[in-house]
């Protein structure tokens, strides 16, 4: 089993995720946090996700400062995070991948892309693609 943690401090967004999650076919156990707090590393510790979206709106510690925190950790080093954000702005982007995100994902209007972009991170092979190999291919539409 698969497991997923979205860092999200909008309660709506994790019922949209968990809604399309049931949409793909594979079997994934979606765990959540509402933001960056201290606990942060101790919950990405204790429950081990295969991979990590995270908001970067958030308030408090945004998702970026998150990022840079969790980078920090050589635990999680190679950990897949994706930045999944409203953000299209090219600033937030570049920031992202310059700070070791794995990929990055502007969220999806509809409900059908939500379960698109979910289904093209959970086809990855993050033994081979630990992250974008350039910016240009680093945005997941």
């Amino acid at each position: 089993m698969l497991t997923i943690l979205l860092v999200d401090d909008d309660p709506e967004e994790y019922e949209l995720f968990q809604a399309a999650l049931n949409y793909v076919k594979q079997d994934v156990r979606l765990i959540h946090s509402d933001g960056c707090q201290d606990d942060l590393h101790d919950i990405v510790k204790r429950h081990r996700p295969d991979i990590v979206f995270m908001d970067i709106n958030m308030p408090g510690l945004n998702g970026i400062d998150c990022l840079k925190s969790l980078r920090a950790d050589k635990d999680f080093k190679s950990l897949p995070i994706i930045m999944y954000s409203t953000s299209s702005n090219s600033l937030n982007i570049r920031e992202s991948y310059e700070n070791d995100a794995s990929f990055y994902i502007i969220k999806p209007v509809a409900f059908s892309g939500i379960i698109n972009a979910l289904e093209q991170v959970l086809k990855i092979d993050w033994s081979l693609e630990p992250k974008a190999n350039s910016i240009t291919n680093f945005v997941i539409a």
